[in-house]
């Protein structure tokens, strides 16, 4: 994992990526944590911290809530 890569959430509907309703950044990784922030004001925690408020909060990873991490590769702008 690195900085850039994007954590998409599917909370509410149960396991499919076609409803994901939640979207994470990775800001930073350390030999110790992964870091993450999203649109809230001054939002900075780990992912691992954030995994167990989810648990906590929707259930069961895999049967209650489901994650995915992808790495964008490619960028396009016009300029």
């Amino acid at each position: 994992m690195r900085a850039g890569d994007l954590i998409f959430y599917d909370l509410y509907h149960g396991t499919s990526i076609e409803d994901i309703d939640h979207t994470q950044i990775v800001e930073r990784v350390t030999h110790k944590y992964i870091w993450i922030a999203q649109h809230s004001q001054a939002f900075e925690r780990t992912l691992k911290h954030e995994k167990e408020h989810v648990r906590r909060k929707y259930g069961t990873r895999g049967i209650d809530w489901e994650m995915w991490i992808m790495r964008p590769v490619h960028t396009k702008a016009n300029l």
